[in-house]
């Protein structure tokens, strides 16, 4: 009888070993590797709330090793795989904060790349930055190009680390043109901050979402870039200007008509001593503007290079002489019955050519004048023009439009 027992727990045994056995070999475990999981900071608004913002974490990523069941590894997925840091108690300055994996109960973490991260929190600061509407999908063969008639609101608050908000250069509204028609048309464009390379600034927030962009097709057109240089040096070195000789502008049809070139403001290299380029402010008239192709703004090199011996102008070679005006010298044209008064202030004239040319040149002779026929009472933009009578290579004027009042 007791034989009988023993052999009962015998096989027992050997049947619960057996199926542990079988069940091992069935459904074994096993691992599996999550590269570049990322890790999400949680709990920012707490920060906020305290007056702070986090400015950076050392890890945004990390390496999982995760193990269970055959079976259940079957039904893991990436999305399964969670890593967090809590930011609920970081203080101003440089704080260690652990990196915490979670997966599904039946699953085990048996490795991670990182346990800690390093998060730097500094003060949260508020501050204004204008609004850039920035037209995507547009091509150097276009004929054509949107222009923003409006936009609100033109500018925004931005919030968060000090440091942060300081890198923000303005937020870009993307629009895209083929969304614009030749009749104003009406766009919603997602705001992002960015710094001064269009690059996105993280962690930055905006107070709203969204701006309101009314955009217009206008036509393009080539005119002439004429950049008046001063350059008063007489020492040792050299310098040689490299400028763009023509632009492209965009506006109604009516003021690209007689448009044919454009000045910029004076640009004065006098005491530059190494070679550098320059941003170059031109002078539009009203309703006209830049293509978008110059984002970046219309830049002139200027190359440095030292002498040994001072030189003169050559007889024959070209220099240029500078006269200033005001718009009390202008003589208005056309004017009719109407009082017109020059509200522009300072005028800038620049002649070329050669020394002996130059040098019988004066004031007295150059003429400012502006057309003012057909003028209704208001303000107005009126082109202005420069004359010169005696012996010359060219003549500029800055700016080529004047600001006029006008009434009955």
């Amino acid at each position: 009888m007791n034989s009988k027992k023993v052999n009962a727990v015998i096989s027992l045994v050997l049947a619960v070993v057996l199926w542990m056995y079988v069940v091992g070999k069935m459904d074994p475990q096993v691992s599996k590797v999550y590269r570049d999981v990322t890790v999400h900071y949680q709990n920012e608004q707490v920060l906020s709330d305290k007056g702070l913002a986090m400015s950076s974490g050392s890890i945004t990523a990390v390496d999982i090793t995760v193990t269970g069941k055959r079976s259940k590894m079957a039904k893991m997925t990436r999305s399964k795989v969670k890593a967090t840091v809590d930011l609920s108690d970081t203080n101003e300055g440089s704080n260690s904060v652990d990196i915490r994996v979670k997966v599904p109960n039946s699953i085990e973490v048996t490795a991670q790349s990182d346990t800690k991260t390093k998060v730097t929190v500094e003060k949260r600061v508020t501050d204004q930055r204008r609004i850039c509407v920035y037209y995507t999908g547009l091509t150097s063969k276009d004929i054509e190009e949107p222009s923003t008639l409006r936009l609100y609101p033109k500018t925004i608050t931005v919030g968060g680390a000090e440091s942060l908000v300081k890198k923000v250069a303005y937020v870009k509204a993307p629009v895209s043109a083929d969304s614009v028609q030749d009749e104003l048309t009406s766009n919603n464009a997602e705001l992002t901050p960015v710094d001064e390379d269009g690059n996105t600034v993280k962690r930055v927030t905006v107070s709203q979402s969204n701006a309101a962009v009314s955009s217009q097709l206008y036509p393009l057109k080539k005119v002439r870039l004429n950049v008046s240089v001063k350059d008063n040096s007489d020492d040792e070195y050299e310098r040689e200007i490299d400028v763009p000789g023509s632009v492209y502008v965009k506006g109604p049809k009516d003021k690209l008509a007689d448009l044919d070139s454009i000045v910029a403001e004076r640009v004065d290299v006098t005491d530059i001593t190494s070679s550098e380029t320059i941003k170059v402010v031109p002078v539009l008239p009203d309703g006209v503007e830049l293509s978008q192709r110059y984002t970046d703004g219309i830049s002139m090199k200027v190359s440095v290079v030292k002498r040994h011996n001072k030189k003169s102008s050559k007889k024959g070679e070209f220099t240029s002489k500078n006269f200033a005006f005001t718009g009390e010298d202008i003589e208005l044209t056309n004017a009719g019955k109407k009082k017109i008064k020059v509200t522009t202030k300072d005028i800038d004239v620049q002649i070329t050519g050669t020394q002996s040319q130059l040098s019988k040149i004066s004031s007295s002779d150059i003429i400012l004048a502006a057309d003012c026929k057909g003028l209704a009472p208001g303000t107005a933009s009126v082109k202005l023009k420069a004359y010169c009578g005696e012996e010359y290579n060219e003549i500029y004027v800055v700016p080529s439009y004047i600001k006029v009042s006008i009434s009955k």
